[in-house]
């Protein structure tokens, strides 16, 4: 799978406030977790649109706001 999607998701996540209070030395750990833990249908539709569509986005605010990142 082409890297897009994966970094599009990692970035969502920082910019939406997910990794706020994940510390410094932890940031990779927690992206993995993330990308662990997204359905993988996920990127195939962020490739295939090209953007986070608003059922996107609802789906992955709940994936994320679930995850225990930082931990």
């Amino acid at each position: 799978m082409s890297p897009a999607p994966l970094q599009t998701v990692v970035v969502y996540a920082a910019t939406k406030g997910y990794l706020d209070k994940v510390p410094v030395n932890k940031i990779t750990a927690s992206e993995d977790v993330i990308l662990k833990h997204v359905d993988p249908k996920i990127f195939k539709v962020l490739k295939a649109k090209g953007k986070i569509t608003p059922d996107l986005n609802a789906h992955l605010a709940s994936t994320m706001s679930s995850l225990p990142l930082g931990k």
